[in-house]
């Protein structure tokens, strides 16, 4: 029996939430469709190899100039696969699958992964956006908080409200894990994000300041930010560690080494970073913003944006009482369960095949 053929369009490959998501569900997925994925540049592509492993992969540029030329090379990718369904995400994938449904025959689907963004507040990009999304069959949103914001910002009529569905993005959950009881001898704080301005290191790097026991900052990823954020830990002569260690793409076989993690960002769609170390026990720290403060639910584990004292006090809490401490990696893991991968990847089948 022939697969059903999924295409999944997407900008690029980096190292983000909605790059992670995607690879792993062609990964899992595999088995059940014929899976392509088309991505606007291959610049700095992280998740390629992972993605080539398992489905097939095209490129339509080397650049992150995007002109006309991208639609008529994505329209032959798509006339030569003839795709059961085209499932975009992020922006300008957004608009590229749009213009698409004009001339293709097929299910469109979008996934939308913030609460915010620049477009919204223009009155003419506003305005085309509101257009695009009723080019979608299928709206995803990856918590309620996006739900609402969507609706809200571009006064979304009744029409597309109906075809908007909440399905949260998950992640593997990994086994065996067990609640964590007592920290490093020097405990060892974890980030896991882009250096770009929505993570906000720098405000972790300077709550350093105001962490009473001596400790190590340990900080996954890269981004055009990461030689400022070096700079600011290299001037504050602290008497803790900070260690850069770029993108790793497994990282969860690292994560189990650290005893607190933070995502400072100052707008979440979700906070994948978050529920991978929630899921192996890590008590987490977020900031309270809308997405994120769904995911990290305990109102004692959230601080307010760029608020780097606020920061320190909550690393402290986890630090000198233990009781808390463990109370909260317990919650943690429990609460990641919630994010299995194989829920997400139900109800998106469910949109791909409806009964």
């Amino acid at each position: 029996m022939k697969k059903n053929s999924i295409l999944y369009l997407i900008n690029n490959l980096q190292g983000g939430g909605a790059e992670k998501l995607l690879a792993d569900i062609c990964m899992l997925n595999s088995k059940n469709y014929s899976i392509s994925v088309v991505v606007l540049n291959n610049l700095n592509a992280k998740y390629y190899s992972v993605i080539k492993s398992c489905s097939k992969c095209f490129v339509l540029s080397k650049s992150k100039k995007y002109n006309p030329v991208l639609l008529f090379r994505l329209m032959k990718i798509i006339r030569s696969i003839k795709p059961d369904v085209i499932h975009a995400h992020l922006f300008p994938s957004f608009y590229f699958s749009a213009i698409v449904s004009f001339f293709v025959s097929a299910k469109f689907v979008y996934t939308e992964h913030n609460t915010k963004n620049k477009r919204r507040n223009n009155i003419i990009t506003r305005l085309s956006d509101k257009f695009f999304y009723s080019k979608f069959d299928k709206i995803i949103c990856i918590t309620d908080s996006v739900k609402q914001s969507l609706i809200r910002s571009l006064s979304l009529n009744k029409h597309i409200q109906n075809r908007i569905i909440v399905i949260e993005n998950g992640i593997i959950i990994p086994q065996n894990v067990k609640p964590k009881n007592i920290l490093n001898k020097i405990p060892k704080i974890l980030m896991i994000g882009r250096f770009e301005v929505q993570k906000d290191q720098k405000s972790v790097i300077i709550a350093s300041k105001y962490v009473r026991v001596k400790s190590e900052f340990h900080f996954f990823g890269d981004g055009s930010l990461i030689n400022e954020c070096k700079k600011i830990a290299n001037s504050l002569n602290s008497k803790h560690k900070f260690y850069f260690h770029g993108f790793v793409e497994n990282i969860h076989n690292k994560i189990d080494e650290f005893d607190i993690s933070i995502l400072s960002s100052l707008y979440e769609g979700f906070g994948l970073a978050a529920l991978e170390s929630m899921s192996h026990a890590i008590p987490t720290i977020g900031s309270n913003v809308s997405g994120l403060n769904e995911v990290i639910s305990n109102k004692q584990l959230l601080f307010d944006v760029g608020d780097s004292k606020m920061i320190a006090n909550k690393v402290n809490k986890l630090i000198e009482n233990k009781n808390f401490y463990s109370n909260t990696s317990k919650e943690s893991l429990k609460l990641s369960k919630k994010y299995d991968i194989k829920i997400t990847l139900e109800k998106y089948n469910n949109i791909y095949n409806p009964q």
